[in-house]
This record gives structure tokens, C-alpha cells and sequence, in this order.
């Protein structure tokens, strides 16, 4: 059965995916100073169809798929022409917006449809002048860290978050 975003059980794919639509809302308000960072977690930053790049196929990978994914965004957000809202899709923001964001950590699993997409924002963001470390976790599902918290790999992914949450929060230094 695949991951649900859901109001009982939200994944961190959510919370990753909210925490950088309301990093935009905040750095277009007054609150831009009061923003440090932004960690994000597994985050779903782009629509499939709005994404620029060749996405690999991730059919047949275990925990949340390609068909994983059309789901929770056809439930998440029904109308395709609101896909390119940036609080949707945060990979399209513009430039502009892009470059008041704070600094970022993002981790992703490499067997994920939301990885590509994760360090495309991630680049995308530098290009914007934005300090961004980044970490992914190789050969792995979404969120295999944490429902396999003691593999070697998944204690890699906790020390790497915590290491990037202390360097963004330090300024990205």
C-alpha cells in the first residue's frame, strides 16, 4: 500500500513539501529576516509533468512509486493548472523569490520519483545564490530511514540531517 499524505498520518514528503511552500510565503511577507533555514526532508518540490529533465522511472520501486506519487498529487492537488504554483511545485518558483530563501539542507533516497526533482531544487537554489548542502541516501526507497531506522544507511541519513540542520542553521557555514 502505498504512502498517504494525510491529515492522521502526515509523511515527511509533506512536511518537507510544506516546509518550503511556507518558506516562500514567509520571504515574501515581513517574516523573510525571521526565517533561518529550511530542512527538507524526502521533499516534493515539482510536479512530473512541470519538471524540466528527464525523470527515471521509478514504477517498481518499493514504498512510494511513480503511480504512488499520481495519487497523492491528483488527491493533493486535483486541477493541473494549479500545479505551477510555486507554493505547489517550489522547483518553478521564480528567481526572484528563489533568492531570499535561507539556507537549505534537503535530503532525498536515490530510489525515489521525489529525488531528481529534490537536488534539481537544490541546484536551482545555488544558481539563486541560496547555500544548500544536500544528502542522499544511495539505493534507497522514500523514506526508508525511517521505516527502517536501523540499517547503517538509514543512521547515516539521521547524522547527515542533523549535521545539515546544524549548518544551515549556522548560516550555511
Amino acid at each position: 500500500m502505498p504512502f498517504e499524505c494525510t491529515k492522521k498520518r502526515p509523511g515527511l514528503m509533506c512536511l518537507g513539501h510544506l516546509a518550503a511552500a511556507v518558506a516562500l510565503k514567509a520571504v515574501e511577507s515581513e517574516y523573510a529576516s525571521s526565517l533561518a533555514a529550511q530542512i527538507l526532508r524526502i521533499p516534493f518540490v515539482c510536479d512530473p509533468q512541470h519538471y524540466k529533465g528527464d525523470l527515471p522511472d521509478r514504477a517498481t520501486v518499493p514504498i512510494f512509486n511513480d503511480a504512488a506519487l499520481t495519487a497523492m498529487l491528483s488527491a493533493f492537488v486535483p486541477e493541473d493548472k494549479d500545479r505551477t504554483s510555486p507554493y505547489v511545485s517550489p522547483l518553478i518558483a521564480p528567481p526572484e523569490l528563489l533568492k531570499k530563501l535561507p539556507p537549505t539542507y534537503i535530503d532525498a533516497c536515490a530510489a525515489d520519483p521525489l529525488c531528481v526533482p529534490a537536488v534539481a531544487y537544490g541546484k536551482v537554489l545555488e544558481e539563486s545564490g541560496v547555500p544548500v548542502k544536500a544528502f542522499v541516501l544511495e539505493g534507497m526507497p522514500h523514506g526508508s530511514y525511517v521505516l527502517f531506522p536501523d540499517l547503517p544507511s538509514s543512521r547515516s541519513a539521521w547524522d547527515a540531517c542533523v549535521e545539515g540542520t546544524k549548518w544551515a542553521l549556522n548560516g550555511g557555514k
